[in-house]
Order: C-alpha cells, then structure tokens, then sequence
C-alpha cells in the first residue's frame, strides 16, 4: 500500500514521544502498525502514557506487526519523495520508494499489549493544549516529592479549569474560563504532559478515571498514568496580599535577551540582581572568573525595586513573555514576585536571598 510521506512523517513525529527509550522487553521500544480496520494506525507505549494514532490512511487489513520505532522514524523522516510504499513479508518491514528500499525487522503485533482507558469522553476547551505546554515548565521532574513532578489540573473550580505547575521556588497557573462536564482534580507526569502537549490537536475531548487521563482528537487518543497523592494548595500562591509592591512594566522580548547577556556572566549561584528606579529596569550578574554585567531598559513603574532572582527561571519567563509587555510585581526582598505577560497564565517566583 502507498502512503503519503509527509503525514507518516508527522504521525511518527507525535507518536515517537510516548516510546519507553529503553526498555528489557523489545516490544516496548517499538511502534505497533495496525492495519485491521482498514486504516493505518500508530501506537506506542511508554510506561506513563500510550498514544493510537489513525492516519485514515488505507492500509491493508493483514497489516499487523510492531516495527523499532526509532529506525522507522529516523527512515521515514529521511524520505523526500512524496509517496512512499509499506509491505509486511516474512518478518520484515518493506519501506520502499523510486529511489530508496529498507527492510526494518518486525515483531507479530500480539506481543504489543494496548493498555485500558476510559471512554466517557466529553468536549473540553482546546486552551488545555497551551495550559499544559505552559505550567510543565514550571515542574522539577527529578523532585524528591513525587507528587511535585507532575501538572495538576482542577476542572470546574468558581466555573474555571485550572492547570497548575510548581517545583516549590516557583509556580505556573493557566485559568481556562470555562467548565468541563465532570468536576475533577488529577497530577499527570510531566514527561507525559509534553508528550501529549506536543501530539494534540482542536476538537479536543477528555475522559478521567481513577488512575488514568485520556485525551481523543480527530486522530487520536493519548493517555497517561495519574501521580498518587495530595497535591499543595499552589492557587494560594497567587492569591498572597501585594501591600507596598511596586509593578513595573517593560517590553517582553527586551527583558528576555537583557537576561540573555546578563546569563554570560551569572555565577555559580544562578542568579540576577533586578534594581528597578524612575523609568529603568537594570538586570545584573557577575562572578568570580568571568566578570560583570549591567543592562538596562526603559521601563514603566510606580515605585523603586530590588531583588535578586533565580536566573534561569526569570529567563523562562521572559522567554514566554517576549511578544508583548511584561508584567513584574516585586515587594520586599523576600518576598514573592509576581509576573504576568502571558493570556491567562500567572507566574509567581520566590526570590533568592544573596549573602554579600
């Protein structure tokens, strides 16, 4: 059968994500190619997280096997014509076009185990596919606190959906305003979460269970394994009373390469002093064996300001925040900053003390 090159290149472009990189049984490093049905489907397994894809492509329906997934992938990327042929026979894979023939070993598609999910799927905003990408940002996947190495969602809190991402120094919220059908609270590994972020696409549904999310597209469905426990009160974080804070306001993507110099010269401790007076914002770094910078923007603001800030989640910020103006609510020394500069996405920071 013939396939059309470049929706194979994206599909195994999505679904590679959910493959378990290394694994002790073969089957888990590769793709299942599904042909029963009368269509091509792709799915992979990860451990956290599975994904099908259908590429409403015809396929023939003896097609049925597990092929390695990087190989196919790394085979089918490199393909430039734009068709391209794929025939199962006597255990091989058959990738072939006009200029370019493989033969990648397979596995019988039995040995691919699909895991269970739960099918009451219901329309929820599409927003989630940014919410997602934004607040796993802000999650330590190597926290010794299981619970904080995953994004929380809370669907139908004061009519919202809330996603939440926090590694204890800093926090991400991205309000949706709108209701889901169920009301419902779950963490999602963030591996999971950029790999399904990555592979969604709008019209958009979701379905919970006790142990399992699950997201279906037009083409898909894309699933994870939930973190067991209690995760903090982090909508608490943005709800702390801002008295004698001072709000500056300055151009996103002047901020974000101001912190690009300024990272030249950040030290061991990882951070950048913000002194913020009259109409300038100036960001700061030095060290020991490389020196010192000073950068300053014009800025607006209704008071003067000083803290020092983890450099590299300031930047992380910044970086989002570069397409219009950045908003930066800073108090005492130590406390909190507030940062705004993104649709419906609140970032809070808590700030470094320096010894000098």
């Amino acid at each position: 059968m013939h396939y059309d090159t470049s929706a194979l290149q994206l599909a195994t472009k999505r679904a590679l994500p959910f493959v378990t990189a290394k694994s002790t049984i073969p089957v888990y490093e590769h793709f299942l190619l599904d042909g029963r049905g009368g269509t091509l489907k792709i799915a992979a397994f990860n451990y956290e997280g599975m994904c099908i894809l259908d590429t409403h492509a015809p396929c023939d329906d003896a097609m049925y096997l597990t092929v390695h997934a990087k190989t196919f992938s790394a085979d089918i990327a490199a393909i430039v014509e734009p068709e391209v042929s794929l025939t199962a026979k006597d255990n091989k894979l058959i990738i072939k076009t006009k200029q370019h023939t493989a033969r990648i070993n397979t596995l019988d598609g039995d040995e691919f185990v699909v895991g269970m999910y739960p099918e009451d799927f219901q329309a929820i905003d599409p927003a989630i596919i940014t919410a997602l990408d934004l607040c796993a940002e802000a999650v330590n996947e190597k926290h010794s606190a299981v619970i904080l190495t995953g994004v929380h969602i809370a669907a139908n809190v004061d009519g919202k959906i809330y996603v939440f991402g926090t590694d204890g120094i800093r926090a991400a919220r991205y309000t949706i305003d709108a209701e889901y059908a169920t009301p419902f609270e779950v963490t999602v590994p963030k591996s999971s979460v950029q790999a399904i972020a990555k592979a969604l696409t709008a019209p958009l549904e979701l379905a919970v269970s006790d142990s399992v999310i699950a997201f279906r597209t037009e083409d898909g469905i894309f699933t994870s394994q939930l973190l067991d426990g209690k995760y903090p009160n982090v909508q608490s974080f943005f709800s702390r009373p801002k008295e004698n804070y001072t709000t500056i306001t300055v151009n996103g993507a002047d901020l974000s390469s101001a912190l690009k110099r300024a990272g030249i010269f950040v030290g061991m401790d990882n951070y950048v002093l913000i002194n913020a007076f009259g109409d300038q914002l100036a960001i700061s770094s030095d060290s020991h064996d490389k020196g010192a910078a000073e950068i300053v923007l014009d800025a607006q603001m209704d008071g003067d300001a000083h803290v020092a800030a983890n450099f590299k989640m300031l930047s992380d910020f910044a970086t989002l925040a570069n397409k219009g103006n950045a908003i930066l609510q800073i108090g005492k020394p130590d406390e909190a900053i507030f940062m705004y500069g993104v649709d419906n996405f609140d970032y809070v920071l808590m700030p470094m003390q320096i010894k000098r």
